[in-house]
């Protein structure tokens, strides 16, 4: 999920480097069709706080920065909402508060 990653009637990408987020995106459905990846790009002058997105049993949700506090709480919240499939990347390995909060929940896998 971005905001503003996207040129849309006539408006100009605001954000250069989510836009860059929505290329990997673009990339990993290319390469891995059976994922079924989803992106989503908000309206960036949308009021935050409206309706929420449906979270879908049988999609797969890609988390990047998913490895840290927020990124695992993010992964709490989806699957606490019906997601089955959530991954989780990073350019860090977890922190030791991240790795304990980690193994208190069942079924990561990985």
């Amino acid at each position: 999920m971005t905001r503003g990653a996207q040129a849309v009637a006539g408006r100009a990408v605001i954000s250069p480097a989510q836009a860059a987020l929505c290329g990997l995106g673009r990339v990993a459905a290319a390469e891995h069709p059976e994922l079924r990846f989803t992106q989503v790009d908000l309206d960036p002058g949308a009021e935050p706080g409206g309706q929420a997105a449906a979270v879908r049993g049988d999609a797969t949700y890609l988390i990047t920065g998913g490895l840290g506090g927020l990124g695992l709480e993010s992964a709490r919240l989806l699957c606490g909402a019906g997601a089955r499939h959530v991954v989780l990347i990073g350019r860090t390995p977890p922190d030791a508060d991240a790795q304990v909060r980690r193994s208190r929940h069942s079924g990561p896998r990985g």
